[in-house]
């Protein structure tokens, strides 16, 4: 039954907040609920306005904006004066996620939805699923970084996660377009904010675990921990969890009890796995073992990491009973996309690449993977984000300086720090004697490596990956990696 919302049709906040477990006040659940809203400036009348507690601003301090603009009720974590009823309560993010569920009519329950969630790999993955189930004639929604794709529409994001009220509306839109499934990206940001709270997953992926976001998170382990929360949704709803068990907090997150495990990786011993693999710089081949027998696979993307993601999309489909032709010819289908492996073709006689390799891990899988096809040397454009988790910066200048053959360190969204400090400390972790260039610069970097390059050699362009901008201070300045290229093969190169 298809019980999205009409026009006209709302619903009281008494069967919004029913079964919730909180004290609703006096009088209100007769209240006629036009809307939810957790932005004071997208309140228009008859709205619940949900009051969130960020980490640098709290939705609290915009109560009065909203009450301004119409809201009906407000739901905040400290008591505010106000001339409508106020529902005070904690976590504020998960009644939200609950009453966003109920709103739209708990759309997660109709579709099967996949949560993919790991610190690399994760956007590859969900365009690997939706290619194969689109394939297999199962119409799949899409959500992540590079924006949500439903049907033939698409929209812009600022987050991998959306918010839950976004989340819900999403996958209610993904049914009002006949969707029978949607597959998503899952943040460990999500998971510790509730924004995925309410939503019913049939499967769970798990790609891998490395040094992020550890300005957000206190350690690896609390990170470990956040991601961990997704398997504990399935685990209570007996649902499958699809898990890397190359990945030493895979095989962790596969001790869970009463968690249903469908582990995959690059070895015998998984329940799926990678028997021969023939890698190139433009495509990769690979014969798979499954429980149901074998199957060959062709897609055009290079690098070992990207034949890992294609085995967490092929138990995903697998898992999902869909014939191995199917899986073969979805894979075979599959558009890479923008920033992930992105290969750049002027008819250099070098290999370029663009790729969001920006942690440690993701830097060693890339450069490793790019050493298998590479005849002459590696040149690698990389620098570290301002603003975020200083303890990868000398790590990310470690394992260039050990896999690359030679570095331009440049910025890459220095945001409020000094470009020039940032460059300071990842300088100071290249070994002694290795061959590097520094300029802040990033399009004069680029240009360097692309004149410092010869036949036979590949030059990658870490870190940006599918953005097109670059953030100085508070400020988002155009920046296209791709139209840099361009130029200087028109401009400045004869090739």
């Amino acid at each position: 039954m298809n019980t999205s919302l009409r026009k006209n049709e709302y619903r009281t906040v008494g069967e919004l907040f029913s079964g919730i477990g909180v004290f609703l006040p006096n009088g209100v659940e007769n209240l006629v609920v036009t809307g939810i809203e957790y932005n004071s400036k997208d309140v228009k009348p008859g709205n619940i306005f949900f009051a969130i507690r960020g980490s640098k601003v709290d939705g609290a301090d915009f109560i009065s904006e909203a009450v301004e603009n119409g809201a009906a009720m407000v739901v905040s974590e400290r008591f505010i004066p106000i001339s409508v009823p106020l529902l005070e309560c904690a976590p504020v993010r998960r009644i939200l996620a609950e009453v966003s569920g109920k709103y739209y009519g708990n759309p997660s329950r109709e579709l099967r939805v996949i949560g993919v969630t790991g610190t690399n790999g994760k956007t590859s993955v969900c365009g690997m699923v939706r290619s194969i189930f689109e394939i297999a004639g199962i119409s799949t929604a899409q959500f992540g970084t590079l924006g949500h794709i439903i049907g033939d529409e698409f929209e812009e994001t600022l987050n991998t996660t959306p918010e839950s009220k976004e989340i819900q509306r999403l996958l209610r839109k993904a049914l009002d377009y006949n969707c029978k499934a949607a597959v998503f990206e899952v943040s460990s940001h999500s998971l510790v904010q509730y924004r995925v709270h309410n939503v019913d997953f049939d499967i769970g992926v798990f790609t891998n675990l490395s040094s992020e976001h550890l300005d957000y998170h206190r350690d690896m382990e609390d990170y470990f921990r956040a991601k961990k929360r997704l398997f504990e949704y399935l685990r209570d709803a007996k649902k499958t969890a699809i898990i890397n068990m190359g990945d030493a907090y895979g095989r962790m997150l596969a001790e869970m009890d009463g968690l249903d495990v469908i582990g995959y990786g690059d070895y015998e011993g998984s329940d799926i796995y990678i028997k021969e693999s023939v890698l190139k710089a433009d495509g990769t081949k690979l014969k798979i073992s499954t429980p149901h027998g074998e199957m060959e696979l062709r897609f055009r993307m290079a690098g070992r990491f990207n034949a890992e993601n294609a085995l967490a999309a092929v138990s995903v489909a697998v898992v999902s009973e869909i014939p191995f032709d199917k899986i073969s010819e979805g894979l075979e289908q599959f558009n890479p996309p923008r920033g992930r492996m992105q290969r750049i073709d002027f008819g250099q006689p070098f290999k370029i690449y663009i790729d969001y390799a920006h942690t440690p891990d993701a830097l060693r899988r890339l450069l490793k993977s790019v050493r298998e096809f590479t005849e002459g040397r590696i040149i690698i454009v990389f620098g570290c984000g301002g603003d975020r988790d200083k303890s990868k910066r000398v790590p990310m200048a470690e394992v260039v300086s050990n896999l690359a053959d030679l570095a331009i360190l440049t910025s890459d969204n220095p945001r409020t720090e000094d470009p020039e400090k940032i460059l300071d400390e990842v300088e100071s972790g290249f070994r002694q004697g290795f061959e590097y260039s520094r300029l802040s610069d990033r399009k004069k970097a680029i240009k360097l490596a692309l004149k410092s390059a010869r036949k036979g050699d590949t030059v990658i362009i870490a870190g940006k990956g599918h953005e097109n901008y670059q953030i100085y201070c508070t400020e988002k300045k155009y920046f296209s990696e791709v139209e840099i290229i361009g130029e200087f093969f028109k401009t400045e190169s004869k090739i």
